[in-house]
């Protein structure tokens, strides 16, 4: 699991969902621009599916590290999901395929 950081809170969220959302904070704050996006997250007494809503990209700082809790990685799995797997690999302009891996992403021409 992977806590966020975010405007002083922080939320758990999948070890991919959180590596994600950093990714796409990069790629888009690379572009000048900024978007808000939906994520999965775990928060105890918050009902089925709770999310997180936030602005990413140029001015936002994102931060992802360890989380205590227990992997979950039915974050992973649905349309929040999707939509954030999809988003990334527009923003790398490239087709939706294979979650990119830390390697990937250093190897990116604006690191």
């Amino acid at each position: 699991m992977k806590e966020i950081a975010y405007a002083g809170r922080t939320v758990c969220t999948s070890d991919e969902i959180g590596s994600l959302v950093v990714q796409i904070s990069a790629l888009l704050a690379k572009r000048n621009i900024a978007e808000a996006i939906t994520v999965p997250i775990r928060l105890d007494g918050a009902g089925e599916n709770p999310v997180a809503e936030m602005v990413v990209g140029l001015g936002n700082d994102v931060l992802a590290t360890p989380c205590d809790e227990e992997a979950d990685d039915s974050l992973d799995a649905g349309e929040l999901a999707d939509t954030l797997r999809t988003r990334l690999a527009e923003l790398q302009g490239r087709r939706p395929g294979p979650t990119p891996t830390v390697e990937h992403f250093n190897e990116l021409d604006w690191i």
